[in-house]
């Protein structure tokens, strides 16, 4: 890890996953206001390792079966308490 460091190859490192993780956030923010509408607020959408998102859903589910269905798709939920902007 040092000669890894020492030969700057950290720093290529750390400058090559801030592009990809810009990349993935970039393109998730596009799809999540693409299927939500207006019915989402996203904050943190420029970070590139985390997203608080607002949803407003339609539906008649509990949290727990959103949940469910996110975790199918691959989406992991951490529920936080609320935040008011």
């Amino acid at each position: 890890m040092a000669k890894f460091m020492e030969d700057g190859e950290w720093i290529r490192h750390i400058k090559r996953m801030r592009l990809v993780y810009k990349r993935k956030m970039q393109c998730l923010v596009s799809e999540l206001k693409k299927q939500f509408k207006q019915n989402i607020s996203i904050i943190g959408g420029q970070s590139g390792l985390y997203l608080y998102l607002l949803v407003k859903i339609h539906l008649k589910r509990s949290e727990e079966w959103l949940i469910e269905h996110a975790s199918y798709f691959g989406v992991k939920v951490c529920i936080l308490p609320p935040f008011i902007p």
